[in-house]
């Protein structure tokens, strides 16, 4: 099994509710062809960079899977049949960098000088 991602919009002139049917349409697609889905998120309907099919907005979605080599080209596929899709793509990720990404960031510390405390303060005098 491979890990996938993959990030479609939807038309825009479909209600949100609409627009939630052809994700869960998608994510039932994946499980149904023995995939397995790992993260998935709905970012809303958000104004594209430049009009597709003259639309100037549409709903995104990410969904990230893992699935057998050959079910990538049967999603494109089915992402071309579906009327309601208008931009989509597929990339395979590659398994570190994915881990990596999914981890939180460690934060950069500089070492702190130890503070006195009272009782230490108390002692000095």
């Amino acid at each position: 099994m491979r890990v996938y991602e993959t990030l479609f919009i939807v038309k825009p002139d479909l209600s949100q509710e609409d627009a939630n049917k052809v994700f869960e349409q998608f994510k039932e697609l994946i499980v149904k062809h023995n995939g397995k889905i790992l993260h998935e998120e709905v970012w809303g309907k958000k104004t594209l960079a430049y009009k597709i099919q003259k639309f100037s907005e549409g709903y995104y979605f990410l969904i990230n899977f893992e699935a057998e080599a050959d079910f990538p080209k049967e999603l494109e596929r089915r992402f071309r049949l579906n009327e309601s899709v208008i931009r989509f793509i597929v990339i395979k990720i590659d398994g570190k960098k994915f881990k990596l990404r999914n981890q939180p960031k460690k934060e950069e510390t500089t070492p702190e000088e130890p503070k006195e405390t009272v009782e230490e303060a108390k002692n000095e005098e």
